[in-house]
């Protein structure tokens, strides 16, 4: 949701409300197929407002909306899909409104782990550090502080080159198994067989 009126509306109906961080953080001043996005981004004024809901506890969660098109897709206004890739990059440019004190630590973990789950009914294994929770976690340094230089999405295009990062991802778990330390890909996904479970076996050569 882009506007405080779309999640008004919502919020009427009973359903559920997120928002992606371009919405918060951007507004139309920024130009050019790398901001382009669906629905369009705001005025200033909206943009304010949007993050006033976001630090009042008015979103439910916040999504990435990663769309990791190619520069050649993005290279004309006229044509250029929209979407920003940027799902490695949102969460230390929004964790400077933890470091500023304007947004609690736990709210923000609440918009994006346990909110999440409770829209996806997934509370009972994500969202929380407890007992019988999937180990799903990362490792945040709130002391780490740099510029953004580059991105490990596939779209090498850098939107938000020199951007203050205002933390530092050390690690990531995914089921209770280091995935990722410092910037290094440690676990790889498993190579599925298609054909498995379907009472076709692995096909012949």
């Amino acid at each position: 949701m882009s506007c405080p009126g779309t999640l008004r509306v919502a919020k009427s109906y009973g359903a559920t409300t997120d928002t992606t961080p371009h919405y918060v953080l951007y507004d139309y001043s920024h130009e050019g197929c790398y901001f382009k996005v669906n629905p369009p981004l705001r005025d200033p004024v909206t943009r304010s407002l949007m993050l006033r809901e976001l630090i009042n506890g008015g979103i439910d969660a916040l999504a990435s909306d990663h769309a990791p098109h190619s520069p050649r897709e993005k290279d004309s206004w006229a044509y250029c899909p929209p979407g920003i890739p940027w799902l490695g990059l949102w969460p230390p440019l929004l964790l400077g409104f933890v470091r500023s004190g304007a947004l609690k630590l736990t709210e923000f973990l609440r918009l994006t782990s346990l909110g999440p789950a409770k829209i996806l009914g997934l509370d009972h294994l994500y969202g929380l550090l407890e007992v019988n929770y999937r180990a799903n976690l990362v490792v945040i340094d709130l002391n780490g502080w740099g510029r953004f230089s580059g991105t490990y999405s596939k779209a090498l295009y850098m939107h938000a080159f020199m951007e203050g990062l205002q933390a530092t991802i050390r690690a990531v778990f995914v089921g209770g198994e280091l995935a990722a330390e410092e910037g290094e890909v440690l676990l790889r996904p498993p190579v599925l067989n298609p054909f498995e479970g379907r009472g076709l076996g692995r096909p012949e050569r």
